[in-house]
């Protein structure tokens, strides 16, 4: 039986909010303004795209539809955390 969380555990998660915060240098001190909500809109856009996947994965094997149900809740809290940062303008 297939499981969500080899397809995509706390590891996925982690490494995830790694890249979003580290690589993309998401901070306050970010070199300008136009530099931050850049950074903010490709998580945005990340996230969004994290929700599809999870919804696809649900749809394509159908006895992990409960086990995606968290995991794509805490993508859509991710995407209406980065939206409003990206409407906020780091301020």
């Amino acid at each position: 039986m297939t499981t969500m969380s080899t397809c995509s555990g706390l590891g996925f998660w982690a490494s995830l909010g790694i890249w979003l915060f580290g690589y993309l240098g998401i901070s306050a001190d970010a070199p300008s303004k136009k530099a931050y909500r850049n950074s903010v809109s490709t998580c945005k856009r990340e996230a969004r795209e994290s929700k599809f996947f999870i919804r696809m994965i649900a749809k394509a094997v159908p006895e992990l539809k409960e086990e995606a149900r968290p995991l794509w809740q805490e993508a859509k809290e991710l995407h209406l955390i980065f939206c409003a940062l990206y409407r906020g303008g780091g301020e």
